[in-house]
């Protein structure tokens, strides 16, 4: 642990302490009955369990294999936990200004939310470091898929205990799949407008209500990030009249399935596995215009694929080389409160 110096000694008082498993039944039941005395020993009990899942979350990030550790936009990333692990541990919480913690807590989660442009930018100084690559992809998934399903669940438990807290509500709700997607394809427009100058043209062949107990959060990544590597496929495409990228909506008892297809540019199927790779991207971005970005930095796909196998759905990839890409999203509509552990 090489940089273990850089940080402070808060990351090793909570590191040896265990996480404690969490179901998603105990979390939403944690919004039933609710006081502020409940309310109160709910923001308590995550304060303790945020600086030991940040804790680890460090350990994690300093053992990343290929020197990445060493490179400077993972130490951002580094010093990024160990200074909201610090703010948390010295909060002095007490029954008059939880609600205040809680805003604290929400605005760590959304200084952490771009922090995959920094885990990319390290990637590729590793890859452009070495004549040859070095990085063994399949293992650096591995690690990192590990890294962000914690780290889902630690934006999790932040968004539930803001819910809980400021509005004595869950974030487990019956989600309108159709409301989320037109607002997801409405904030796609604007960034293809930004981008490329024109905006998309998409075609939802279901237009009925359909309900599902989820997260609308994670629908709404989950359709972003899909929908947008079509709506970059579609621009370079060097073609005149652009087809309209096609939604459906498949809906039964289990299961939604939602296929976006669209006739882009595409790949080879056997280049798929490097598709769902992390920093891999046929878009270069520039750093600087983070906040419009529409793609490039390559955590989109595999990212939204752990979104979606988190709650023990999955996203597949049918490319049709030189005709577009097929892309099919399951999401369980019976999630296992119980046996989903966070």
């Amino acid at each position: 642990m090489s940089n273990c110096s850089m940080l402070r000694n808060t990351f090793k008082k909570f590191l040896n302490k265990p996480i404690t498993p969490l179901s998603l039944s105990t979390l939403h039941r944690s919004s039933f009955n609710l006081n502020n005395q409940n309310i109160f020993y709910n923001n308590k009990f995550i304060k303790e369990e945020l600086s030991v899942r940040l804790s680890h979350r460090i350990y994690h990030l300093l053992n990343l294999s290929y020197g990445l550790p060493l490179t400077q936009p993972i130490k951002t990333v580094i010093k990024l936990y160990d200074d909201s692990l610090d703010k948390i541990d010295n909060f002095d919480l007490d029954k008059k200004n939880y609600v205040e913690f809680s805003r604290l807590l929400l605005d760590i989660k959304n200084n952490h939310s771009r922090l995959e442009f920094d885990i990319s930018n390290g990637i590729s100084l590793i890859r452009d470091s070495y004549t040859v690559d070095i990085i063994d992809d399949k293992y650096l998934n591995k690690e990192l898929n590990k890294f962000f399903i914690s780290r889902i669940g630690i934006r999790t438990l932040i968004l539930q205990n803001f819910e809980i807290t400021n509005h004595q509500n869950s974030i487990f709700n019956e989600c309108n799949v159709k409301h989320i997607l037109q607002d997801c394809l409405t904030d796609i427009s604007v960034l293809s407008e930004r981008n490329f100058n024109e905006e998309p043209i998409f075609l939802i062949n279901n237009t009925d209500d359909i309900n599902i107990h989820y997260l609308p959060s994670h629908i709404y990544y989950i359709l972003n990030e899909v929908i947008k590597n079509s709506v970059i496929a579609h621009n370079r495409k060097d073609i005149l009249d652009k087809e309209p990228i096609v939604i459906d909506m498949f809906n039964s008892e289990s299961e939604l399935v939602i296929k976006v297809s669209d006739k882009g540019d595409s790949f080879s199927y056997n280049d798929i596995n490097k598709v769902l790779t992390y920093s891999y991207s046929t878009e270069k971005i520039d750093d600087f215009d983070r906040e419009f970005i529409i793609g490039g930095f390559g955590f989109g796909l595999p990212l939204a694929k752990v979104y979606a196998k988190y709650f023990k759905g999955d996203i597949i990839v049918n490319p049709k080389l030189n005709c577009g890409t097929d892309v099919f999203i399951y999401l369980d509509k019976k999630i296992d409160f119980e046996d989903r552990i966070i």
